[in-house]
């Protein structure tokens, strides 16, 4: 193992040789440091890395294909927070061992990896935030049983919401031109956190949300969405932060909410949202810490 990581002043390009001369180096981390240039491996396969982790640093340029020749034993690859961009080339084999792939922030454009997601069996994490992935992802995303992470936020991606979409642990569709109302299944995967700002819900929430029991963080803000806040989000007991600003919500805030002990961040401005008395008193000493901006909701 080598870790060269958060040394700011380590500079210059890729250094090959630490490839070269180690062909048994597992693990190397250059994460956090000053490097530039185009990130170009040895086109032979006979070095033996499992992690690598490159991100933030200055390497720039098209990325090289990535696939079975030539990381053959990769299971973590974190090539974040660069400058590449180009087109994502992929060319798994069948004895691929990825598990965890992050191209977020850098520049890299094109089709999504559909064949990354359906021939990498023993990938469970993809992070390809904040580039410029664009294409219809609809009908391939029965196909990520297999991820327990999926980040395409801040990209292109279009397509209607289905059930797929959020058959993962954690799920961020944020920032996407994705539609389509919020699907009732929704509910029926164990999760801690769904990120769906951005993506241009419509519709009302489904009631079955108020069966996420184990949920910690739910934002549905910046939407479409219609109708009132469920009764049933009264059950969420572990709930911390809801989040449902900006859309066009309407009626009576549940009035169990307020009886949620963990929640300390509930955000529904921008909306239509009304609140009675006994609402106003319950949530006076949240308002208090300063922990809910209420926007438009009015207390009557």
């Amino acid at each position: 193992m080598v870790d060269l990581s958060n040394n700011y002043k380590i500079q210059g390009r890729f250094p090959v040789w630490l490839l070269d001369n180690n062909t048994e180096l597992a693990q190397l981390s250059l994460r956090n440091n000053s490097f530039i240039g185009p990130f170009h491996l040895p086109s032979y396969s006979s070095f033996n890395i499992s992690s690598l982790d490159v991100s933030d640093n200055s390497f720039n340029g098209q990325l090289q294909e990535i696939g079975e020749s030539m990381f053959p034993n990769i299971e973590f690859l974190n090539l974040s927070k660069n400058h590449f961009l180009g087109d994502f080339l992929f060319s798994p084999g069948d004895n691929f061992k990825m598990r965890s792939l992050d191209l977020s922030f850098n520049i890299v454009s094109g089709e999504a990896p559909e064949k990354m997601i359906s021939s990498c069996t023993s990938l469970h994490i993809i992070t390809l935030s904040h580039n410029n992935f664009y294409c219809e992802i609809s009908h391939w995303m029965n196909n990520i049983t297999n991820l327990d992470h999926v980040d395409l936020s801040h990209n292109s991606f279009r397509g209607e919401v289905s059930c797929e979409f959020f058959s993962a642990i954690y799920v961020d569709l944020s920032c996407n031109n994705f539609f389509g109302s919020l699907p009732s299944c929704f509910n029926q995967i164990p999760f801690d956190f769904r990120e769906t700002s951005y993506i241009n819900l419509q519709g009302e929430i489904p009631f079955e949300l108020g069966k996420l029991f184990q949920i910690h963080a739910l934002n549905l803000s910046y939407n479409q969405l219609i109708g009132s806040i469920p009764e049933t989000f009264s059950n969420l007991t572990a709930l911390e932060s809801i989040e449902l600003s900006y859309n066009h919500l309407s009626g009576e805030i549940p009035y169990g909410l307020a009886d949620l002990d963990y929640l300390g961040v509930f955000f529904v401005a921008h909306n239509n949202l009304s609140g009675g008395e006994k609402m106003q008193s319950r949530f006076t000493e949240f308002i208090t810490n300063a922990t809910c901006r209420t926007g438009r909701w009015k207390m009557v």
